[in-house]
C-alpha cells in the first residue's frame, strides 16, 4: 500500500493531467489568437482559458452601416458598399 491515501493519490493524479493538458493546448490556443478571422466567441473563450485581456483590434465605427448605395445606379446595387449615417 501507497504511504499516499487513495484520495489524495486521485487528486494529485487529476491536477496532473489537468496541468498536462493545458501545458499541450496553450501554444495551439497563441497561434489561433494570431488568426485574423477568428470567430469572436471562440476568440474570448481561449482569452478566458488563458486567463488574459480580450485584445480590443476591431475599430468600433458608428458613423458607418452597410446597405444599399445611394450614389449607384439601380443596376449596380451591391450591400458592400459603405454608407456614412451624415448621408441619410
Amino acid at each position: 500500500m501507497s504511504p499516499v491515501p487513495e484520495k489524495k493519490q486521485i487528486q494529485k493524479r487529476r491536477q496532473f493531467l489537468k496541468d498536462l493538458a493545458m501545458s499541450l493546448i496553450t501554444p495551439h490556443m497563441w497561434d489561433r489568437l494570431q488568426w485574423p478571422r477568428l470567430p469572436r466567441d471562440i476568440r474570448e473563450s481561449i482569452n478566458s482559458i488563458l486567463k488574459i485581456e480580450p485584445d480590443s483590434t476591431e475599430p468600433v465605427n458608428e458613423n458607418t452601416r452597410h446597405g444599399l448605395c445611394c450614389l449607384c445606379p439601380r443596376t449596380k446595387d451591391n450591400f458592400n458598399h459603405l454608407l456614412s449615417k451624415t448621408n441619410d
